[in-house]
């Protein structure tokens, strides 16, 4: 993915434990991420968005957890986004897809919900 485009992705997950499987997935495939979720100290999250976002950024995938909720997590840096655990609550996953999709968004935005049983 890091060779071949400069598109970024936003992986929500309800789970952190899934979040940590993520970032052993990007560590081994060499991906460079960045993550947020609730034990990011507030005072840091604007810079980690805000990098992120950055055109010169060479971080490709944002991990974030649906419960880290917060002003200002405007992903726009993102033309992806993929929502790996849903929530109960429909309205948590329509936050979690509005990051991407915000005043300032500059690409086509493709959102993918992964559903599974058992």
């Amino acid at each position: 993915m890091v060779a071949t485009t400069k598109e970024k992705a936003v992986l929500v997950s309800l789970s952190t434990s899934t979040l940590d499987l993520l970032a052993m997935l990007c560590d081994k495939h060499s991906i460079p991420h960045c993550r947020l979720d609730g034990s990011t100290p507030p005072a840091s999250r604007q810079g980690i968005v805000d990098q992120f976002n950055s055109a010169s950024s060479l971080t490709r995938v944002f991990l974030l957890s649906s419960k880290a909720g917060g002003v200002g997590l405007n992903l726009v840096g993102a033309s992806r986004l993929v929502l790996y655990d849903l929530d109960w609550n429909p309205a948590t996953d329509a936050q979690a897809m509005g990051r991407v999709w915000r005043d300032g968004q500059k690409r086509h935005c493709h959102i993918y919900r992964l559903v599974t049983t058992g």
